[in-house]
């Protein structure tokens, strides 16, 4: 039987070889987002490009691929999983080994030796003149990238400081902000200092990016003072005053906010936000659990679905929970720990989708390395995760048209960290 690291390698080499854009070694980002698009296309299952760069190895990392990424790699490969996959390999493995060739005279022996000699030397020739053409750059042995948020204000600079880096002029040097892959600055590599503004609150990992290879990286935390509402705009949000969303100790966002600033979601798809980016305290991905009460109020025009996105911050990612409309959930994405994402076109999420008439309770419990997620009390979806310990930065509301917060409890098995009632 062949071990599982072979089986991974030989499944990224077939992928490769199908997806028909060479040797893997010289992919962009943009190569991994076409690949991301087709595997979604062929399969129905939406890989982040992290995770695939860090198949491919473009990012350090230490953890072995999760079995719905491996699922998603074999079904690509037109296996029905992974299991399938690796039988089929070791079935190919273990069959007999095919009869000794006819012996080929010593004179026509001496040719094909004579030809393969040459062509060694051509291949080497070809070899050395490519691997001079696309010499890789000279980077410091510990490479140094450290960030310092300037004010506790948002919007927000940051400053960072990283180590001058020898690299060609047909090399890029960036500074990516977060996950979001459009979210990159160039900066010059003979630098050693940049700046960057951050427009909404959070817990990003900033990257420092050489070409597509992450050399650094540094979290940036970006706290809010309180609950902060906001109307999504790209790339600057409209910032509301704490009276236009937060009355009568209740968060909502409605019509006339809206109104205010010449915005109605009839005509114009509209999402509005409500952040509270803050430590918790001792309240960890292992062992919490999040209940909440939640209503999308619009019902008219361009929102027909009155999408909700529920997102739980963690060191280094997000837990996203979806809510829609029933009729809606095809469209859904649910995301748990380390960018792990379920779509609706190939996953039952129909436990999400609601008749949006009232306040809708949703739950989250992490425990025994288990996400389960109940809406109005009746379980909607139970999925088992890597383990993973990571601190809670905060929790962010995201409503398509307008929306409201009733309440919020986040706690874990021993006390309760953090109420809103």
């Amino acid at each position: 039987m062949l071990a599982i690291e072979n089986h991974i390698t030989a499944c990224l080499r077939a992928v490769e070889k199908k997806f028909k854009k060479g040797d893997s070694i010289h992919w962009s980002t943009h190569d991994f987002e076409q690949l991301a698009n087709a595997i979604h296309i062929k399969t129905g299952v939406l890989l982040s490009v992290s995770t695939l760069k860090r198949l491919w190895g473009k990012v350090k990392h230490s953890n072995k691929p999760n079995r719905s990424t491996l699922d998603a790699l074999a079904k690509y490969l037109e296996h029905e999983d992974w299991t399938i996959y690796v039988n089929t390999r070791n079935v190919v493995e273990n069959e007999p080994i095919a009869a000794p060739r006819a012996t080929i005279p010593i004179a026509k022996k001496l040719l094909l030796a004579a030809a393969a000699v040459g062509v060694v030397l051509l291949l080497t020739f070809y070899y050395f003149k490519s691997s001079a053409a696309t010499e890789k750059p000279v980077l410091p042995a510990n490479i140094l990238f450290e960030s310092n948020v300037v004010s506790d204000e948002i919007p927000n600079s940051v400053v960072f400081k990283f180590s001058p880096l020898a690299v060609g002029e047909d090399t890029k040097v960036e500074i990516q902000q977060d996950w979001d892959l459009r979210k990159r600055t160039p900066i010059d590599g003979t630098d050693s200092i940049a700046t960057s503004i951050y427009y909404r609150p959070g817990y990003f990992k900033a990257k420092l990016v050489v070409g597509d290879s992450i050399v650094g990286e540094d979290d940036v935390y970006i706290p809010t003072k309180g609950w902060m509402g906001l109307i999504e705009q790209n790339p600057k949000p409209i910032y509301l005053k704490t009276e236009e969303f937060y009355n009568n100790n209740i968060l909502a966002i409605d019509t006339l906010a809206l109104a205010g600033y010449g915005l109605d979601p009839a005509h114009k798809e509209t999402w509005v936000s409500f952040y509270n980016i803050r430590e918790f305290g001792e309240l960890y991905t292992d062992d919490f659990t999040m209940e909440t009460s939640i209503r999308n109020t619009w019902k008219e025009g361009a929102s027909p679905c009155q999408n909700i996105r529920l997102g739980i911050l963690y060191d280094g990612g997000a837990v996203v929970i979806p809510l829609s409309r029933k009729g809606c959930i095809s469209d859904l994405g649910l995301m748990s720990f380390n960018d792990v994402m379920l779509s609706g076109k190939n996953h039952d999420l129909s436990g999400f989708g609601t008749n949006t008439e009232g306040f809708q309770t949703v739950k989250c419990e992490s425990k025994n390395n288990t996400l389960v997620f109940y809406v109005n009390d009746i379980l909607a979806l139970s999925i088992p995760t890597e383990k993973i310990s990571k601190k809670i930065m905060g929790i962010v509301y995201h409503f398509e048209g307008t929306g409201t917060v009733k309440n919020l409890t986040l706690s874990n098995s021993n006390e309760v960290f953090f109420k809103y009632e």
